[in-house]
């Protein structure tokens, strides 16, 4: 009976390793492909240079500043994104990597390939982190920029009615009409 239940409890097992060979060849096979647009920009100065010239040189103005940091942003954004795809290619050939070595491990080598793997998994949630600090630092210069235009808006609207207001007061009227 034991026996029998041993052999039962090892096909289980089979069973499952199958399954699990199974779902991983699946996540191999699917279409998740870089088409490598834009992978030339690896520097801030290249990755800048190019913002320039697809978008246009920053005029001379009171907002060259702003938006030369709109600029700065969007390049140190794209240089990220590919030192990202960089990482993520290189995270995907250490798991694959941990995945076949664990096969073969002893106990004692196992626990290391588990401190090995969660000191990746901890890496990769840093830079993650770092991607999510970007794309905030994105959207916050985009409503810092909808901020300046709204404040000038306001200020238009302000010296518009201060304008018409003095020009109101040194408007000299009398109680006729206008003669023609």
């Amino acid at each position: 009976m034991m026996i029998h239940n041993a052999r039962n409890h090892e096909q289980y097992i089979r069973a499952i390793n199958a399954g699990l060979e199974n779902t991983i060849g699946l996540l191999d096979s699917l279409p998740i492909k870089d088409e490598k647009i834009l992978a030339e920009l690896r520097s801030f100065k290249n990755s800048y240079d190019t913002i320039l010239n697809l978008y246009g040189q920053i005029p001379k103005s009171p907002d060259s500043a702003m938006q030369m940091l709109h600029d700065q942003t969007i390049a140190e954004s794209l240089r990220m994104i590919n030192s990202f795809k960089d990482f993520s290619q290189k995270q995907e050939e250490n798991s694959e990597m941990i995945r076949i070595q664990s096969r073969n491990a002893s106990p004692k080598g196992a626990v290391r390939m588990t401190a090995e793997s969660n000191a990746m998994i901890l890496k990769s949630l840093n830079q993650l982190i770092r991607l999510q600090s970007q794309s905030l630092k994105m959207q916050s210069e985009q409503f810092a920029h909808t901020n300046k235009g709204d404040k000038q808006s306001v200020a238009s609207y302000q010296r518009i009615n201060n304008d018409l207001g003095n020009g109101f007061k040194n408007f000299k009227h009398g109680e006729g009409f206008i003669r023609f």
